[in-house]
């Protein structure tokens, strides 16, 4: 025990007083980064009733949704919104889309919900260009099933000129960008997010030169090279957005649920089916992930309640996101 305090030595610096927060710094939410797969697709819809989408396509790679996934949708929209405001997160002001129609018909009736005029393209956020992805719409009787209809599975050699010539081109062809998603879009099967401007996505600081996903058939991308590019998304979302928004990205279902799988290890992602939500904040502590990163939102589909006869997953769930 101390008898005095002339015993604690002179050289101890004192510690200069606790500045108190700024009131705005004190009004300052958190940016939080929701991502979601796309609403329910129109080829499956066809693939159920006996019919195959994919034989009359002009883009058999890119379908649209059904009307019910642009209510999913915009389901999706809200419940964003409100998991933002129940997890004290900044409002969504920014919200990324994969290049393919289904998800920027998704990304646009969520935009409807929260209020967000203009969404943005961003490749990376595409679908997984593995071998699976290509025999699903490239090969000869391709039907939507991932890996391949009964008679062309993986294993089942295709000579180049069976292949659909899109096949044979870089991956970044079949990607639409905002000079051409217009004429993508009149072939929607509902109006809704119609209003809703498209965009090619930019950052601040400028990302740079943009990668040409130079895959193509026998040049396939690899889950490793999926997994990176997709967090690469979170983190440039996160980092070079302007603003404090929160921000939406809406992608794919192998994707997003590989991404979360990244972040956790195992096989933690749950069911990622259609307009499944997740929810990524960076940790300050680092005790969640070894990424610095919480999810205090994974795989929810609570919002689909709401959508009548809404359908949850698709047919090739567990295949794609195995």
């Amino acid at each position: 025990m101390l008898d005095s305090l002339d015993v604690i030595p002179k050289e101890l610096p004192i510690p200069p007083p606790m500045r108190p927060a700024s009131a705005a710094a004190l009004r300052t939410k958190r940016r939080g980064i929701f991502v979601s797969r796309h609403g329910e697709r129109a080829d499956y819809a066809y693939h159920k009733r006996g019919e195959n989408w994919q034989s009359q396509a002009r883009r058999p790679w890119d379908t649209p949704m059904t009307a019910g996934g642009h209510k999913q949708g915009e389901a999706m929209g809200a419940a964003a919104a409100a998991h933002a405001e129940r997890l004290g997160l900044a409002n969504i002001e920014w919200i990324l889309c994969s290049p393919l129609l289904r998800c920027v018909e998704t990304a646009a009736a969520a935009a409807t919900a929260l209020g967000v005029k203009t969404v943005s393209l961003e490749p990376d956020l595409c679908e997984t260009m593995c071998e699976d992805w290509y025999r699903s719409w490239g090969v000869p009787g391709a039907d939507s099933t991932w890996g391949g209809p009964r008679d062309c599975r993986r294993g089942v050699d295709v000579a180049e000129d069976a292949l659909h010539p899109m096949a044979l081109e870089p991956a970044a062809a079949t990607h639409a960008t905002a000079a051409t998603i217009g004429a993508l879009r009149g072939a929607s099967l509902s109006p809704l997010g119609a209003a809703v401007a498209v965009e090619d996505a930019a950052y601040d600081p400028p990302r740079g030169e943009r990668d040409e996903f130079d895959y193509r058939w026998g040049c396939f991308e690899t889950d490793a090279q999926m997994n990176a590019r997709y967090k690469g998304v979170l983190q440039r979302a996160h980092s070079s957005l302007p603003g404090t928004g929160s921000v939406l990205l809406v992608g794919h279902g192998g994707p997003t649920a590989g991404l979360y799988r990244a972040f956790a290890g195992g096989d933690k992602a749950g069911c990622c089916g259609y307009t499944a939500l997740y929810a990524y904040v960076k940790d300050s502590d680092g005790l969640h992930f070894p990424s610095c990163w919480d999810a205090p939102l994974v795989a929810d589909h609570a919002h689909l309640d709401t959508v009548p006869n809404a359908e949850r997953g698709g047919r090739n769930d567990g295949a794609e996101q195995a």
